[in-house]
């Protein structure tokens, strides 16, 4: 009877191992799925895909926001910029340009010295303007010269006809003939002086005297230019050329 009871005990024990073993099996498997589920739930919880999403747009934003402020601010500050000096400078030297005419205000030989060098190389003074009586511009002359680099505007053409160079220790002169009309003169006009009383704002050959007439109704003009007043006499221009300033008038 003792062996039928241990023997019964022995095959409930085998049975319930035999049991025991595929349920022990299923709970490991379950127990992995579970732990590989759950795994899958907070990778797609934290994942990357969710965060590169987030920062991308704010990094896209940002980008964006950065390049238009930027280019924006860029553009049209140097635009802005450029443009405005562009044309102030154009402008300023487009009206600087223009103001340098023949207007005795606002003449670029205003404060110049007159030079003469040689009977092709000197200077006159004339009227601001054609057709201006020389007495009522004796203070308002303009230099005109043979050549511009010498101190004046060149002369008209044709105005100069014949001209004589003379120099000594104490003056410089040249003397001649010209043509009224190429400066639209009027043949009556008995002529005038300039002088440096009148015109003491210029030097003739770098000397404070001079002595300059030209006389229309004669065809004539005159230029010295002296180291003294002595040399220049600026009180006789009623004489005209041939006694102010002797010379070759052929």
């Amino acid at each position: 009877m003792k062996i039928h009871i241990s023997l019964l005990i022995a095959v409930l024990v085998v049975i319930s191992v035999i049991t025991a073993s595929p349920v022990y099996n299923k709970r490991d498997d379950t127990d992995i799925t579970s732990a590989v589920d759950d795994t899958t739930v907070d990778s797609t919880a934290d994942g990357t895909v969710d965060d590169t999403t987030v920062d991308g747009s704010d990094t896209t934003a940002a980008d964006d926001s950065d390049v238009t402020t930027d280019d924006d601010s860029d553009s049209t500050t140097d635009d802005d910029s450029d443009s405005t000096t562009d044309d102030d400078s154009d402008s300023s030297t487009n009206d600087n340009a223009n103001s340098t005419t023949i207007d005795n205000n606002t003449s670029l030989y205003n404060t110049s010295d007159i030079q003469l060098l040689s009977d092709t190389a000197f200077c006159s003074f004339l009227p601001y303007a054609p057709g201006v009586d020389i007495a009522t511009t004796e203070n308002e002359g303009k230099p005109f010269c043979t050549n511009s680099t010498l101190g004046g505007y060149p002369f008209p053409e044709g105005f100069i006809l014949t001209s004589h160079y003379l120099t000594t220790e104490n003056y410089t002169q040249v003397t001649g003939t010209m043509n009224p009309a190429a400066y639209n003169m009027s043949t009556t006009d008995d002529g005038g002086q300039y002088d440096n009383r009148d015109q003491g704002q210029h030097t003739c050959n770098g000397l404070k005297y001079f002595v300059n007439l030209v006389e229309p109704n004669g065809g004539t003009f005159c230029i010295r230019c002296c180291t003294s007043q002595a040399d220049c006499n600026i009180g006789i221009s009623q004489d005209g050329c041939v006694k102010v300033v002797p010379g070759d008038y052929s």
